[in-house]
């Protein structure tokens, strides 16, 4: 593994919306109709909920936190991965088996060969061009049932590697997911994997708290923070204390988060989601209140 780093992925996702006046608009990925590649009935579980879209797609839900970690590092992926106990390897096993008699038997897992070390080419893939793609990269290959169940022992590790990188404008924000099963055998270089989900989504991004950035003793920053209730408050860090405005998130689009003004539903603030500016808008135009920001 040329860049590995261990990480516990927490999700804590909140929505909800309390007056009629605050609708929940479109976001970008509304309209996707990407679905995983390829998902094994003997799968372990994504790192990541997923949510379906009304057009037959699937989004992951993924918490900014997390995304942080991801773009933190240099080739923008990490991977990770943990010992399965004997009951794991038990009941993988079992899951394994069941497929043999069952039409899946001879697309139990894609076998690997190589390793990825350049993701730069996966985001701009088609839907659907994700496992020719893993061929040309990895050499990924059907294996069946018989060929996977005789390394399905004690020694076996399950893991996933996550690769994300903000996209420039005009181009959709996808994050690639793959999750696997691998067991050294001998003295063998490399352990060998199975990959049992390959998945290339569009990305939700779900925040927690912003925070303006500006520099200078007059900067006056703010921070946003997700109540319990699902609305966002606005502390100001000068003064110590929250202030007046309170939000309500709307939707996302490929770079911004928006959120309308829960006293004054005409008045809109949308934050970047790569640490680019928070605006506001009372009309067809929207103003910098802030250049830079960090969330999470």
């Amino acid at each position: 593994m040329t860049h590995t780093v261990r990480a516990v992925l927490v999700v804590a996702i909140g929505v909800a919306l309390f007056h009629s006046e605050f609708v929940l608009a479109e976001n970008w990925f509304d309209s996707e109709t990407r679905t995983c590649d390829f998902e094994s009935p003997a799968r372990f579980a994504l790192p990541f909920p997923r949510k379906n879209t009304t057009t037959g797609g699937q989004v992951f839900s993924v918490p900014k936190s997390n995304l942080n970690q991801i773009l933190a590092v240099p080739n923008g992926a990490v991977e990770t991965s943990s010992d399965l106990s004997s009951a794991d390897i038990l009941r993988f096993k079992v899951a394994v088996e069941s497929l043999k008699a069952a039409p899946q038997a001879e697309s139990a897992a894609l076998s690997t060969i190589g390793q990825i070390t350049d993701f730069s080419g996966v985001f701009g893939l088609a839907s659907k061009g994700l496992e020719a793609w893993l061929s040309s990269k990895i050499e990924a290959k059907t294996a069946s049932v018989d060929r996977l169940i005789d390394f399905v022992t004690v020694g076996g590790q399950s893991g996933y590697q996550v690769a994300f990188r903000s996209t420039p404008v005009g181009f959709n924000p996808l994050i690639l997911v793959l999750t696997y099963y691998q067991v050294q055998v001998g003295a063998e270089p490399r352990p060998r994997r199975w990959l049992m989900a390959t998945c290339l989504l569009p990305l939700e991004v779900v925040l927690s708290e912003v925070t303006t950035t500006a520099s200078g003793p007059n900067a006056n920053n703010k921070r946003l923070t997700r109540q319990a209730d699902g609305t966002w408050r606005q502390w100001d860090i000068t003064d110590g204390k929250y202030d007046f405005r309170r939000y309500v998130y709307l939707e996302q689009d490929q770079a911004f988060a928006y959120f309308q003004d829960a006293d004054d539903p005409a008045s809109k603030t949308r934050i970047h989601l790569y640490g680019g500016p928070m605006q506001r808008n009372k009309g067809n135009s929207w103003n910098s209140l802030y250049l830079t920001t960090e969330s999470k």
